[in-house]
């Protein structure tokens, strides 16, 4: 069986929205308290993660993530 581009195109859509991005992460530190401290940016692009005790970009994800965040 031979795959399209179209096909291709929209499984790797499909694929993309199930990702869990550290953006909604439990672990994932947006609060007022993690900018003041330096640990996340205004903006909250980055932020600190609580998993692994270092900041990480909102796209990013990984294995440990927790549903239920981010943590504000």
């Amino acid at each position: 069986m031979q795959v399209t581009e179209a096909q291709l195109r929209f499984l790797n859509r499909e694929v993309i929205r199930k990702v869990e991005y550290c953006k909604t992460c439990a672990a994932y530190d947006v609060s007022d308290a993690a900018v003041e401290a330096g640990v996340t940016k205004k903006d909250r692009s980055t932020a600190f993660c609580h998993a692994y005790g270092f900041s990480c970009k909102a796209t990013n994800s990984c294995t440990s993530y927790t549903s239920g965040g981010p943590k504000k």
